[in-house]
């Protein structure tokens, strides 16, 4: 097992990178269990509930992010990929459509501004595990593999 540090970690909210600015994120893909005993067991049985991804992110108040945040708070569907060893071409990366319902800024006196972002899942979609490609028309020749980014609902991204 690979033990990684934490220290390039890429954010994009609706197509714009959350870099630079943040101190902690945390992406969480829950399910809650639902409990399914019925008379003549002898003990709990539970089954698969329904997942819901979140992330909870933090950091130091942008003015120009401030504006992405407030443009996209509360609005459902937006995408969100999370690339913990950085955003490049490859890399491994975690997507979801999530809908933003909790932005808070500024702190106290002398405190360099904070802010934090909670967003969670909001069409129904389970936490996508893929690659970060590269978003750009390409004209090539040769031989190759080619790759396309889907959601687990098979809806592009």
């Amino acid at each position: 097992m690979a033990i990684t540090v934490l220290r390039d970690v890429d954010v994009l909210l609706d197509g714009y990178r959350i870099r630079g600015i943040m101190n902690s994120v945390a992406l969480n893909d829950a399910c809650e269990p639902q409990e399914a005993t019925t008379f003549g067991d002898t003990a709990v049985r539970r089954v698969s509930g329904l997942y819901s991804p979140a992330i909870d992110m933090e950091g130091f108040w942008d003015a120009t992010l401030d504006g992405v945040f407030h443009a996209n708070l509360v609005v459902a569907n937006v995408p969100i990929s999370v690339a913990p060893e950085g955003g490049t071409d490859g890399n491994l990366a975690y997507m979801f459509r999530a809908l933003a319902g909790d932005y808070s800024m500024f702190g106290g006196v002398r405190e360099v501004n904070p802010f934090s972002l909670k967003a969670e899942g909001s069409d129904g979609s389970r936490l996508a595990r893929g690659t970060m490609m590269h978003n750009a028309t390409r004209t090539t020749t040769g031989n190759g593999t080619a790759r396309s980014q889907r959601y687990r609902n098979n809806s592009r991204v």
